[in-house]
């Protein structure tokens, strides 16, 4: 019987030639397009189902992106720190079961804004995340990429040798990851005269070998509205944007978008209406997660009132 992961990698990936079709009618911005032919998610089509909703993390102010540990049903949130400046960069992770019970946490000093994590089980029964490195900036934006093992209740400065650190595009900053689990790649959304996409093999990127499968300017939504989150799977772009009720005066502008990343072409866009009836309701990260080998877009949402915020988590699991 076939293994989950040939299963799996089988449903999103053709053949070689069916990757080099796609080199034809690239957009201006593609400086590589090899990524095989993949299925994406519908985002109009399909309802968002509750993943939970109202779970208390360690810290008090809202979530800003979380991954998944697939393999030890884990899931690692995100916060700016409680009573630090958002020029700190100091995050809080706080490493939830399935239920949205909290298994430990993590102080990570430095690092950045939080707007990106990943997670990389180890497969010895650990978890090695990727984070920004050495924040800079009022909102303390990530100028190098950093990869360290999960301990929990211990703390952790990006800024010092206790993590494993790298440069993975000279002169790029505002350097956020996230890992395709099904495809074993991992991203980078950086900024270098404007925002671009980076893929990379994830066993390389790991041994420091930053070689790109694929580079792209980030085509623009043309919304105008916040950033909120991104994650990669197969050869598709998810971003999210928008903000909270507080922001917006009880309106909705919660969008989710589906860019095509060997083409550099918006595939979809959808005015999510998932969560509406939550309090504050603010989109705050985006992430794959994959049961019994198939994957789930999962969205983030932060609720409740200032002091007291809530992590909320959606997804959607059908694919075309």
């Amino acid at each position: 019987m076939d293994s989950p992961v040939l299963k799996r990698r089988a449903l999103f990936a053709l053949t070689a030639g069916a990757g080099a079709a796609a080199l034809t009618g690239l957009h201006p911005s593609v400086a590589q397009a090899a990524l095989p032919t993949s299925k994406r998610f519908p985002l109009a089509s399909q309802p968002s189902d509750d993943f939970f909703r109202h779970k208390v993390l360690k810290g008090k102010r809202v979530q800003q992106s979380f991954a998944f540990d697939d393999p030890r049903k884990a899931i690692f949130v995100a916060q700016l720190e409680d009573g630090s400046s958002d020029a700190s960069g100091d995050l809080t992770i706080t490493r939830l079961k399935h239920d949205g019970s909290i298994y430990s946490y993590m102080h990570v000093l430095g690092a950045g804004h939080g707007v990106n994590i990943a997670a990389e089980p180890d497969g010895k029964g650990g978890t090695y995340l990727w984070t920004e490195a050495e924040g800079e900036g009022a909102s303390a934006r990530g100028t190098r990429l950093a990869r360290f093992l999960w301990k929990g209740n211990t703390t952790v400065d990006t800024r010092t040798s206790a993590v494993q650190k790298f440069d993975p595009v000279a002169g790029a900053t505002n350097i956020t990851p996230s890992i395709d689990p099904i495809n074993n790649r991992l991203s980078l959304r950086y900024d270098k005269s404007g925002m671009h996409v980076a893929v990379f093999d994830l066993a390389k990127a790991r041994a420091g070998t930053f070689t790109p499968l694929l580079t792209i300017k980030q085509p623009s939504s043309g919304t105008g509205i916040t950033f909120q989150g991104w994650t990669v799977l197969g050869q598709y772009l998810y971003t999210l944007e928008g903000n909270s009720y507080e922001a917006t005066g009880g309106k909705n502008n919660a969008w989710l978008h589906c860019f095509d990343l060997n083409t550099g072409t918006k595939v979809e866009s959808f005015l999510t209406g998932a969560a509406a009836s939550l309090t504050f309701r603010e989109p705050e990260g985006l992430a794959i997660q994959v049961v019994s080998g198939n994957p789930r877009l999962v969205m983030g949402f932060a609720s409740g009132v200032a002091g007291d915020r809530r992590c909320n988590l959606l997804y959607k699991d059908s694919m075309v």
